[in-house]
């Protein structure tokens, strides 16, 4: 039986994704290690948003456009799937500590430095739930593109209005 060599181009851009994710870390790691904690925070957050990039195209065939798509893309994986929901205290962690607080205002605490190294470990987890799909394109979590404010609240019969998609009344 023949091999397929077809050239799969969602898995190789997956698969990029992951490169570009590792190479974002080992920067930050070789920044915190010369002191520069804040551009380090800011490489290891770069670093955890392309390895959920990763995942969201291969299980849905499409990369988020942007950081707010990246989260609405998690959520929607986290929604119908336990293994992925397990990230999300990482990557919403991660926002906060190293992107919001140490790369955007210059605050960090003592626990800053472990989440710039602990990334790897985030990435890695992520890594593993994208291989579980396989990076073939739009699986049982694929969702088509939600249209307008509120549709997110809409689809789990939330209530919501035009400004905030999430807010409750």
């Amino acid at each position: 039986m023949k091999e397929n060599t077809t050239p799969n181009p969602i898995n190789d851009r997956v698969a990029g994704l992951f490169v570009q994710a590792r190479q974002m870390q080992s920067l930050a790691v070789e920044r915190l290690e010369a002191g520069d904690i804040r551009d380090a925070a800011g490489k290891a957050w770069c670093a955890t948003q392309r390895a959920t990039d990763a995942l969201i195209l291969a299980r849905t065939g499409e990369k988020p456009e942007s950081e707010i798509r990246t989260s609405d893309g998690l959520d929607d994986l986290s929604s119908s799937d336990r293994s992925v929901a397990s990230l999300n205290l990482g990557y919403y962690s991660r926002i906060h500590h190293l992107r919001d607080m140490c790369f955007q205002s210059g605050h960090w605490n003592d626990g800053t430095a472990d989440y710039i190294r602990n990334t790897e470990g985030y990435i890695a987890q992520v890594e593993g739930l994208a291989r579980q799909q396989g990076g073939t394109g739009p699986g049982r979590n694929h969702r088509p593109e939600r249209q307008g404010p509120g549709a997110f609240a809409e689809q789990r019969g939330m209530p919501h209005d035009d400004f905030s998609p999430r807010t409750k009344r």
